[in-house]
This record gives structure tokens, sequence and C-alpha cells, in this order.
């Protein structure tokens, strides 16, 4: 299994994760990109949380393309709320 590495940072002693937030979500969202801790100093576990929070937030951004319905429940999903 290959683990996808793009948008993963380090500040300090903890990764970050930036995914940039598709163009036809930026309007109801309000912004071009997300940034959320991956609340982790340990490389193997922020990619391996990545994976996951890329594969929610890329749920998200699905619903927020379907239907204008769920958009503020999908919005606090990435805001982490």
């Amino acid at each position: 299994m290959t683990i996808k590495t793009t948008g993963i940072q380090k500040r300090g002693n903890k990764y970050y994760l930036r995914i940039r937030i598709p163009k036809d979500c930026q309007a109801a969202l309000n912004k071009k990109e997300v940034i959320r801790s991956l609340g982790t100093s340990d490389k193997t576990e922020a990619l391996i949380k990545a994976q996951d929070l890329r594969a929610e937030w890329g749920s998200a951004f699905n619903k927020i393309k379907k239907s204008s319905d769920g958009q503020k429940i999908v919005i606090r999903t990435l805001r982490g709320r």
C-alpha cells in the first residue's frame, strides 16, 4: 500500500495536513485550502492520519458538489467542530 505524502508539513514538532479545496467548493466554504493538525510528531502515524483525513474531506467535498442541503454539516466537519 502506498501512502500519499503530499500536503504534509511539520511545524515545530507536530505534523499538519494542507489540502486545496476544489474550485467548485471554494465559494461554499469561503476558503481555498484547509489546514489541520494531525496531532502527532511521529511521521508514520501522521501519514496514516493524513490518509484518513483526506478520505473524510474528499467525501465532504463530494457532498457539497451534490447538494447544498447538508452544507452546514459538511462545513463543520472541515472546520473540525
